[in-house]
Protein backbone atom coordinates (compact mmCIF):
# COMPACT_ATOMS: atom_id res chain seq x y z
CA UNK A 1 0.00 0.00 0.00
CA UNK A 2 3.04 2.42 1.10
CA UNK A 3 4.81 1.80 -2.65
CA UNK A 4 2.39 3.83 -5.16
CA UNK A 5 0.51 7.00 -5.12
CA UNK A 6 -3.21 6.38 -4.72
CA UNK A 7 -6.06 8.17 -5.93
CA UNK A 8 -9.04 9.41 -3.72
CA UNK A 9 -11.01 6.77 -5.27
CA UNK A 10 -8.75 3.42 -5.23
CA UNK A 11 -8.30 4.50 -1.47
CA UNK A 12 -11.89 4.82 -0.67
CA UNK A 13 -11.92 1.38 -2.28
CA UNK A 14 -9.38 0.11 -0.13
CA UNK A 15 -10.87 1.49 3.20
CA UNK A 16 -14.43 0.31 2.20
CA UNK A 17 -13.15 -3.22 1.60
CA UNK A 18 -10.09 -4.02 4.23
CA UNK A 19 -11.65 -1.66 7.14
CA UNK A 20 -15.08 -0.42 7.14
CA UNK A 21 -16.46 -3.45 5.86
CA UNK A 22 -15.11 -6.26 8.63
CA UNK A 23 -15.97 -3.73 11.05
CA UNK A 24 -19.41 -2.36 10.66
CA UNK A 25 -22.96 -2.98 10.48
CA UNK A 26 -24.29 -3.66 6.74
CA UNK A 27 -26.25 -1.15 7.54
CA UNK A 28 -23.48 1.68 8.06
CA UNK A 29 -21.37 0.54 5.09
CA UNK A 30 -24.72 0.05 2.67
CA UNK A 31 -24.77 4.44 3.53
CA UNK A 32 -20.90 4.12 3.44
CA UNK A 33 -20.46 3.04 0.42
CA UNK A 34 -23.75 5.32 -1.26
CA UNK A 35 -22.12 8.12 -0.21
CA UNK A 36 -18.22 7.50 -0.96
CA UNK A 37 -19.80 6.51 -4.45
CA UNK A 38 -22.16 9.04 -5.31
CA UNK A 39 -20.44 11.95 -3.74
CA UNK A 40 -16.76 11.58 -3.40
CA UNK A 41 -15.84 9.74 -5.80
CA UNK A 42 -17.55 11.58 -9.21
CA UNK A 43 -15.84 14.49 -7.53
CA UNK A 44 -12.39 13.95 -6.29
CA UNK A 45 -12.15 10.63 -7.37
CA UNK A 46 -9.00 10.68 -9.87
CA UNK A 47 -7.05 13.13 -7.17
CA UNK A 48 -4.11 11.75 -6.05
CA UNK A 49 -4.13 12.00 -2.35
CA UNK A 50 -1.19 13.70 -1.78
CA UNK A 51 -2.37 16.36 -4.14
CA UNK A 52 -5.82 17.01 -2.12
CA UNK A 53 -6.08 19.57 0.08
CA UNK A 54 -8.59 20.48 3.13
CA UNK A 55 -10.72 22.98 1.55
CA UNK A 56 -11.34 20.16 -1.23
CA UNK A 57 -12.31 17.70 0.57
Amino acid sequence: MHDRTWKLGEWLSYRFEHIVKPNEEPGTCNKYEAKTRLYLVPKLGKKPLTCLTPAQV
